[in-house]
């Protein structure tokens, strides 16, 4: 189902990108049975939040970096992350809970081109 409504913004992707969605679901889905992370229950929902997170690549322009403010539970940053590869995202997320979340499921989906920093916004150095 995810990889249809993916499919259906007119965005591709490879199957290892796809296996990394799943993932990242499952991941979530975990987590979110003892730290809830987020309201989403059904899987729908969470394929759904996880293809809005990725809609904008079919309106933005070639970007080079991105920062996402108070990741929680990873939307939309991990999801874009899967995505495009090859840019460097930097995370911010100052609770606990959800930074560990977001450090895990960095390891756990290898990837390398996101950065966590367990800060708020206003505490980042440029």
């Amino acid at each position: 189902m995810l990889e249809k409504i993916v499919s259906s913004y007119g965005i591709d992707t490879t199957k290892e990108q796809n296996e990394k969605l799943f993932a990242f679901c499952d991941l979530l889905k975990k987590w979110n049975k003892t730290h809830s992370l987020t309201s989403m229950k059904k899987d729908e929902d969470l394929y759904e939040s996880v293809a809005d997170s990725i809609y904008p690549l079919t309106f933005l322009e070639n970007f080079k970096n991105a920062l996402d403010i108070g990741s929680g539970a990873g939307f939309p940053a991990l999801p874009l992350a899967i995505i495009k590869n090859d840019a460097p995202f930097t995370l911010c997320e100052p609770l606990s809970k959800k930074y560990a979340f977001l450090q895990f499921s960095k390891i756990e989906l290898d990837l390398s081109n996101i950065t966590i920093k367990k800060k708020r916004v206003e505490e980042i150095e440029s």
